[in-house]
């Protein structure tokens, strides 16, 4: 029986890990790190926003969906600086790899929330236009 509660457990726990994008977020802070075609007042219109990441439904901004598609990839920071012309360390991210999360909608273009860069279990950004927003896990 202590076999069976520790199995479960691991799964639960591994499973959560692997999901690190569920849940609810807040955008808390925005940052600039190259040229961006924003403002940060602009910008600062999303602090307080709302993104919402579940197997079943998305919704962030005026944007939302039924059945996202989500797909997971690992970038080195050479790879992420090349695809977000942006270090690591500007956006601080610890490690050899950053967790990129990439969401589609029924074949959508790209759009706010669609990409999450993992910082940590609690942490995220999502860019836009130049502009790297700030996620935080709400707590319940």
């Amino acid at each position: 029986m202590r076999f069976i509660l520790l199995f479960i457990s691991s799964l639960l726990l591994f499973g959560c890990a692997k999901n690190w994008y569920l849940g609810e977020w807040t955008v808390t802070d925005v940052t600039f790190p190259a040229i961006s075609a924003i403002s940060y007042e602009e910008a600062s219109a999303w602090f307080g926003a709302k993104a919402s990441y579940s197997t079943s439904h998305f919704s962030f901004r005026d944007k939302a969906c039924q059945a996202p598609q989500f797909e997971l990839e690992s970038l080195t920071e050479s790879e992420f600086y090349t695809t977000y012309r942006t270090t690591f360390r500007q956006l601080n991210i610890d490690g050899d790899a950053v967790t990129i999360l990439q969401l589609s909608c029924s074949g959508d273009a790209v759009f706010p929330g669609s990409t999450l860069i993992q910082v940590s279990t609690d942490s995220a950004y999502t860019p836009w236009d130049g502009a790297f927003f700030k996620l935080e896990r709400n707590v319940r």
